[in-house]
């Protein structure tokens, strides 16, 4: 019987992926193009909330930001209104 530590350890050790390998199952999980995924969201309800981005798309939000943020410095889209109440437009396709 070991210590507590050696079990701990090895918890961890099974918890790192190889430098990609995260990517690639997201990249699984949304055809290969988050953005694109982000946009047919958008396409399909322009008032979508980055939660309801994130809960459809299963990446975090913190990610859906990151997406689009990227989006609209790429001059993609573009977010009309407040916050609360505005809604995304697709600049281009």
């Amino acid at each position: 019987m070991g210590t507590g530590l050696e079990l701990f350890s090895h918890g961890l050790e099974t918890r790192k992926q190889a430098p990609g390998e995260a990517r690639k199952k997201l990249g699984k999980n949304l055809g290969e193009k988050p953005g694109k995924k982000i946009l047919e969201l958008i396409e399909g309800k322009p008032d979508i909330t980055m939660k309801e981005m994130a809960d459809a798309t299963g990446i975090s939000e913190k990610g859906i930001e990151w997406h689009i943020e990227r989006l609209k410095s790429e001059g993609v889209i573009k977010r009309v209104g407040a916050k609360k109440g505005g809604y995304w437009e697709i600049l281009k396709g």
